[in-house]
């Protein structure tokens, strides 16, 4: 994985060292960031925060239903500490891996912020008493989620792919 994302370095430069990946990163990351914990707290206020309160969206599709998750993906309960460890862990990697990446992998910048700001969002839920994430996305076969859970998917997968595709082979300037 780290040779595709460092593939040519040389020729064109790091990302550490390029404004332009940042700025795709950290806006990535703080729109994103927004985007979670508005909807949070605007689903949860609309639902007078209280868990199990539903709100169909399509009758037996979709509906946002409160619930929250003190464990990490479908509620794989492993301790507070453990989770906060992996979590920041993992931020830390998304970000090395950033700084140590080609600045061409514009895409794969994107999905590290995709990564961050769902990180982040989740985060901050746990940060906070009760120290739980709010989930209200409800799909009756799937586990609750939120949409911080959709950006670290999504992000998971753009960066996947652009890792897969590689980059282009011209500097971008």
């Amino acid at each position: 994985m780290g040779h595709a994302l460092q593939m040519n370095q040389k020729k064109f430069g790091t990302a550490a060292s390029d404004p332009a990946s940042h700025l795709r990163l950290w806006i990535t990351a703080g729109v994103g960031m927004a985007v979670d914990l508005l909807s949070k707290w605007l689903i949860w206020r609309a639902l007078e925060n209280v868990p199990g309160q539903k709100y169909d969206i399509i009758k037996g599709v979709l509906c946002f239903s409160l619930a929250r998750n003190p464990g990490i993906a479908f509620g794989i309960k492993l301790g507070w500490w453990l989770i906060m460890a992996a979590t920041l862990g993992g931020i830390v990697l998304i970000i090395y891996l950033f700084l140590t990446s080609d600045k061409t992998i514009r895409a794969g910048h994107i999905g590290m912020g995709l990564i961050l700001a769902g990180a982040l969002g989740n985060l901050v839920d746990r940060l906070v008493p009760p120290h739980t994430v709010r989930d209200f996305i409800d799909f009756p076969f799937w586990p609750t989620f939120n949409s911080a859970d959709i950006f670290l998917c999504v992000g998971v997968g753009v960066l996947a792919l652009s890792i897969l595709r590689g980059h282009k082979e011209t500097p971008s300037t």
